[in-house]
């Protein structure tokens, strides 16, 4: 049974990639949307497997839609956005920043952008929340 409920977990999952994606089809104006949501989906699992956690459904949503509008937002040029504390709360999360900054990466060239360490921070803010669940 547990097999199962698996296999529907990961159907489920990736209905909602191609739901975002046809929802971002409006929204995006510099990026493909199928493309950056899978290049997306691939960052992300990628750090949840180094990290060791797993982000909820819910927030994958919020995750997904944040990362993907960030990088159509770079790529046409605008300007990133500040994160309060951002020194400390990098110093407090050091290996966490790392592994993102590493990870993601490959959006930077793959978009040809630059991810501010504001951007990163907003980032792991989503992976605090997933990592916080993980651990209750």
């Amino acid at each position: 049974m547990k097999a199962v409920e698996e296999i529907q977990h990961l159907i489920d999952t990736e209905e909602t990639y191609c739901k975002m994606a046809e929802t971002l089809r409006n929204h995006l104006r510099h990026v493909d949307p199928v493309k950056v949501v899978s290049d997306v989906k691939r960052c992300l699992g990628e750090v949840q497997a180094r990290l060791n956690v797993a982000i909820p459904k819910g927030d994958l949503v919020g995750v997904v839609l944040h990362t993907c509008c960030m990088v159509d937002r770079l790529v046409s040029g605008d300007d990133s956005v500040s994160f309060k504390n951002k020194r400390q709360y990098i110093r407090e999360r050091f290996p966490i920043y790392q592994t993102v900054r590493e990870v993601f990466g490959t959006l930077e060239e793959t978009y040809r952008i630059e991810l501010s360490d504001d951007e990163i921070c907003y980032l792991i803010s989503f992976l605090d929340g997933a990592k916080r669940e993980h651990d209750e």
